[in-house]
């Protein structure tokens, strides 16, 4: 019996880690495909203008089934312009989503790299990289506020409201970008799977640890957008 339990418990383990291989493998091409397409983009808008990256993004969502809107293929755009072919290898070996990588545009690259680094060197998780990041700038703009702008009271400063307003439109920037992220990586996972499908049933049979993973990461991505919508619902 104790065998039976422990054959069972190594074939999950084996399932699960083929299950990560292909994930990772999955977010390594996203990454580089979404580059790329970002470069597309900025050379047709640096030829044609905007209007043009509009069409662009009609045409691919057109013939490709995946919903790529202008906001998507923008962020594609700043990716491509933010980062170099070497450092968007460097970022997939580093096992990071899309997701993170759309929450740390905003962020210094030397921050964002450095982060890598540390990725790379075992001192730090895939998963911690964007609280990292964005620790390190908190802390860095601190560092940076006056000692006696910290001390005043806010109801003498006028301007303190402009900083409530920017953090209100940077949460709703946020969750704007969450929601295209995640509509963006749900893209990708539906090729996989279309992909997979199109394959002779003994070769689905060979991938159904990967076809079930990639159901279920579907399945998370379908209850992150359902998070998301009460939050972009402000008139009840």
């Amino acid at each position: 019996m104790n065998e039976i339990v422990m054959s069972e418990e190594a074939t999950v383990e084996q399932s699960v880690q083929k299950a990560l291989q292909l994930i990772s493998a999955q977010r390594r091409t996203t990454l580089i495909s979404y580059w790329g397409i970002g470069q597309l983009a900025n050379n047709l808008n640096s030829i044609y203008g905007d209007g043009t990256v509009k069409k662009f993004a009609e045409g691919v969502s057109a013939q490709s089934g995946v919903d790529c809107s202008p906001s998507l293929i923008y962020r594609m755009r700043q990716f491509h312009t933010k980062y170099t072919d070497k450092e968007v290898a460097t970022l997939a070996d580093s096992k990071i989503c899309w997701t993170q990588v759309v929450k740390l545009l905003p962020e210094a690259k030397d921050e964002v790299m450095r982060a890598v680094g540390q990725v790379a060197d075992g001192a730090l998780s895939p998963g911690d990289i964007v609280s990292t990041v964005q620790d390190a700038a908190s802390n860095s703009l601190a560092s940076d506020i006056p000692p006696d702008k910290i001390a005043r009271e806010p109801s003498s400063d006028l301007d303190d409201t402009s900083g409530t307003q920017k953090s209100i439109e940077r949460s709703v920037a946020q969750l704007i970008i969450s929601s295209e992220s995640l509509l963006g990586e749900m893209g990708t996972i539906v090729i996989v799977l279309d992909e997979l499908q199109k394959l002779p049933a003994p070769q689905q049979r060979q991938h159904q640890e990967s076809l079930k993973a990639l159901v279920s990461a579907m399945s998370n991505l379908e209850e992150s957008i359902r998070a998301l919508q009460p939050k972009f619902s402000p008139y009840k």
